[in-house]
């Protein structure tokens, strides 16, 4: 019966083998197949079960780390440049946005879940954009002041990333950069402010656009206090000023006609005044 019963088993476990370890190599990729080929010689050497699967489990989570390194957690590249809202502004306008823009401005549109082998990358990039400003003497108004984080396609992230983007946060803080969060519902602002990635107001938007609207105001109230120093200097430019802003606010269209090309097809004599009498 011993030599019968240790045949059975020898067969039984000679197919076993053969088919998950020899076998298996033909659709396992070389490391996965190591894998198993360091859990069998575990198990082998060591002649306990549970060594083996205490291997298997920190090899499996290694594969999972480095694996997840690779791929990124964002839509597409993060690269510098402008990005307008939907606002309708004057031609001028819309190119001192343009400009100032192309150099303040970092959209990271984030997508699925987050982890802490994926965001590395990413952190480092940002990181380096600022310490590489502050080692070549880049002047404040052309280095970069705003970083909006585009959770639309974010499911979450882990402990671990949050805890280095509030490391992030810290260092865009001394670099005077702003960060900001769009598409934010209650439940994610409630946890981005528990993970302390949010402190304050004017940190969350409810989408993209909203976000850049805010940007924009931000530099045109910059571009509004450049302006001020400009007419400081003479009483020409505060002149000069002055009938300017009387000009835009005699126009009738300012709104209507932004660019003078818009007034082609409708010329001016069809238009008349018209007494309103007191009612």
């Amino acid at each position: 019966p011993r030599f019968f019963l240790s045949t059975l088993l020898f067969f039984a476990g000679a197919g076993f083998v053969a088919e998950n370890l020899w076998g298996s190599r033909k659709y396992l990729s070389i490391g996965e197949w190591f894998q198993i080929l360091v859990i069998l010689a575990v198990f082998v050497v060591s002649e306990d079960l549970l060594a083996a699967v205490l291997v298997g489990i920190l090899l499996t989570c290694v594969d999972f780390i480095l694996t997840y390194a690779k791929v990124p957690c964002t839509v597409e590249q993060p690269v510098r440049r402008a990005e307008l809202s939907c606002v309708r502004r004057a031609p001028m306008v819309q190119l001192t946005l343009d400009h100032v823009l192309n150099r303040w401005l970092l959209v990271v549109r984030l997508k699925g879940f987050i982890f802490f082998a994926s965001a590395q990358a990413l952190v480092a990039q940002i990181r380096e954009t600022m310490e590489s400003e502050e080692r070549a003497g880049v002047p404040h108004y052309r280095r970069l002041h705003f970083v909006i984080f585009d959770c639309s396609v974010m499911d979450g992230m882990d402990a671990s990333t949050a805890k280095i983007l509030r490391k992030l946060k810290s260092e865009a803080a001394s670099h005077n950069v702003g960060i900001l969060w769009t598409h934010i519902g209650e439940q994610m602002e409630s946890n981005l402010r528990r993970q302390e990635l949010v402190t304050g107001d004017q940190q969350t938007f409810a989408d993209t656009d909203e976000a850049l609207h805010s940007v924009e105001e931000h530099v045109l109230s910059y571009q509004a206090s450049i302006h001020d120093r400009w007419v400081s200097l003479h009483p020409t430019f505060a002149a000069h000023r002055s009938l300017s802003a009387a000009r835009a606010a005699f126009e009738p269209f300012a709104d209507v006609f932004i660019d003078d090309t818009w007034r082609h097809g409708c010329p001016w004599q069809y238009c008349s005044g018209v007494g309103m009498k007191q009612y």
